[in-house]
């Protein structure tokens, strides 16, 4: 069985260890101002509305994905530019490393990532100016209330 916490961690792997270009991984909500320091460049996830979806065999959670750098101040046009760039190809590394990894659990199922995936380029994000790319992932894993997960 895949778990919230699951996903999660495969996130924060793919973050540290999968993609040298990532400083640093967040969950949770997402600030506008910076309320403390943070590493760029971010992969940050959090759990759109609705967060999750429950039917008789599967569940879906819905994730907000953000991937952000900080710009130079110096050259800020151009270092936006190039960051847009590089934080899109990011998110198709991440999207690929979700979509092709074999997610098979003790019950032979799979976790699946819903496609096609809009992305919405971000400027100025926040009191940093950070730059970067948004989306939102759609993740069924099959589940849902066909049997008790949890042994009572």
């Amino acid at each position: 069985m895949i778990t919230l916490n699951n996903i999660i961690s495969i996130f924060q792997d793919f973050a540290e260890n999968k993609h040298k270009q990532i400083k640093s991984f967040r969950f949770g909500s997402i600030a506008t101002e910076n309320s403390e320091e943070v590493k760029y460049t971010v992969l940050w996830a959090k759990l759109a509305e609705p967060g999750a979806e429950l039917d008789f065999q599967t569940d879906t959670f819905l994730f907000d994905i953000l991937i952000l750098d900080k710009p130079n101040i110096k050259n800020e046009y151009q270092s936006t530019i190039e960051i847009l760039s590089d934080t899109k190809l990011i998110a198709n590394d991440f999207i690929s490393y979700i979509n092709r990894v074999n997610w098979v659990t003790n019950y032979s199922t799979l976790m699946k990532i819903n496609l096609p995936i809009t992305m919405t380029d971000y400027v100025n994000m926040n009191a940093d100016k950070a730059a970067g790319w948004g989306f939102q992932i759609k993740l069924t894993v099959p589940q849902g209330t066909e049997y008790c997960s949890i042994p009572l």
